[in-house]
């Protein structure tokens, strides 16, 4: 039996001046617009968002052609049915984006606006300074580049004095790692050891490190 059609938004964003910026499709509009957000360095710019539900893909395909063919949206570029666009876009230069961006980041390091270890997201940096998750994300790599802040795993954070050693509380062990949030782990893992000791009344459990 074949699956019923789905359902699907036709969506058109616009800026503050409302000049339509783009045109797309989904099923699940609220999830692509968060897609969105993470990919579209112009997307901070969006301040209006309509959307037309169709009763199929296919019509929403067609709809999707025919309004960028006839409404040319910014920042669409080649539409896959092709009939009559052009196929290039707009490209958003965010270099000034970046640049204001890094010196917010910069300047809320200097006053010491960012506890030491605190991660630092693109999606958060981009709400703080009113820019694209993308964007921030480029800012943010540069400053961990030049050593402005610490890498931490894909994403970054504020530097830490003295580099990564684990807080006082919790002793550094040779040959295990000491990054904020192993030694958060480390932390736990001790509390319970000495939890262990004091129920059983034996010597304390010093396997991770533990005094």
């Amino acid at each position: 039996m074949p699956a019923p059609p789905e359902r699907t938004a036709l969506y058109r964003l616009y800026d503050a001046d409302d000049q339509l910026l783009y045109i797309g499709i989904s099923a699940f509009p609220k999830t692509r617009f968060i897609e969105h957000a993470g990919d579209k360095n112009w997307w901070h710019h969006v301040t209006r968002k309509d959307v037309q539900w169709l009763d199929d893909r296919e019509s929403a395909l067609t709809a999707e052609n025919d309004a960028i063919t006839s409404e040319r949206p910014l920042y669409n570029g080649y539409h896959h049915l092709g009939r009559g666009w052009p196929g290039k876009a707009h490209k958003y230069d965010d270099a000034e984006d970046q640049r204001r961006v890094r010196a917010g980041i910069e300047a809320t390091l200097e006053r010491g606006g960012y506890a030491p270890g605190t991660p630092l997201y693109g999606s958060d940096v981009g709400r703080e300074f009113n820019a694209s998750s993308s964007t921030s994300r480029a800012a943010l790599a540069k400053l961990a580049e030049e050593g402005r802040l610490a890498k931490w795993g894909h994403h970054f954070k504020a530097p830490t004095p003295g580099g990564s050693a684990p807080p006082s509380d919790v002793p550094a062990v040779s040959g295990v790692r000491t990054d904020p949030w192993f030694t958060r782990v480390l932390r736990v893992e001790c509390d319970a050891a000495h939890s262990r000791t004091r129920r059983h009344d034996r010597i304390q459990d010093t396997s991770f490190g533990c005094t």
